[in-house]
């Protein structure tokens, strides 16, 4: 009996079309802005190619294919909040969802014959981000910016399309206006 080695899958460039909608509102005199944008999935149909293999060589556990699967890339929530507190202090927040939950990519090959579809690409959860900062105006030429930051993650360590396994975030920042 052979063991299975090998296995190799490529995929055709593909592109495909989705949409975006939002809505904003702000009054310049609080430095007062948010909004609030929703990404839509996008359902990609690339060609893609399998192989596998064998050791010893033995024809029968050696397959291949080639046909057209489904990926849907996940659809994406964001709000986003930015209100003057005093004359040269803005507080600012961002919150983002995606929804990697329904991204899911099925083996052709390796689930020929299997009652349950053989996923390459399964993330167990969705993805949740925040932002919460505090900027400083000094004058018209310098800002300073501090932020914490919090990501849920998606469970995995970093993988295909490279979702985060979650991080907690400090940041200060400084900015100059030329």
């Amino acid at each position: 009996m052979g063991i299975q080695a090998n296995y190799i899958a490529n995929m055709d460039k593909d592109s495909a079309l989705g949409w975006l909608a939002g809505i904003s509102y702000q009054i310049p005199e609080y430095a007062l802005k948010t909004s609030l944008t929703y990404r839509s999935k996008i359902q990609h149909t690339p060609q893609f190619y399998e192989q596998t293999s064998s050791i010893p060589a033995i024809p029968v556990l050696n397959l291949s294919s080639a046909q057209h699967i489904s990926i849907d890339t996940p659809q994406s929530l964001n709000l986003e909040f930015k209100s003057g507190i005093t004359p040269r202090n803005v507080i600012y927040t961002y919150l983002r969802w995606v929804n990697w939950k329904n991204l899911k990519m099925v083996s052709p090959l390796m689930s020929l014959g299997e009652a349950t579809p053989v996923n390459l690409v399964d993330y167990q959860k969705n993805q949740l981000s925040a932002t919460l900062g505090l900027a400083h105006i000094f004058n018209q030429q310098w800002t300073s910016a501090l932020d914490i930051g919090v990501d849920s993650g998606i469970g995995y360590p970093a993988s295909t399309l490279s979702p985060s396994d979650g991080y907690y975030s400090f940041g200060v920042g400084g900015f100059y206006n030329v």
